[in-house]
């Protein structure tokens, strides 16, 4: 089963460590952890039986949203 949830500092710490496997110039924790509290973006994580899987981020600008990130942990790709 696949739960969606906000980001949280928990899941920003994941999230910082699933960056660095997926992303060449990865965001850190605290970086995502402030844009997961910015009002106007949205941060949410992905857990498969309460096993963090992934998240995926967007930032809304008027009546636009920007995809900022999404990463997927390696052992819940092709799912």
């Amino acid at each position: 089963m696949i739960e969606i949830q906000k980001m949280t500092a928990a899941s920003a710490k994941a999230a910082a460590e699933l960056e660095a496997i997926c992303f060449a110039s990865p965001w850190s924790e605290d970086a995502l952890l402030q844009m997961s509290e910015n009002p106007n973006a949205s941060f949410l994580c992905a857990f498969s039986d309460g096993v963090f899987a992934g998240y995926a981020g967007m930032l809304c600008v008027l009546d636009e949203g920007q995809i900022c990130n999404v990463a997927v942990c390696p052992t819940f790709r092709r799912m």
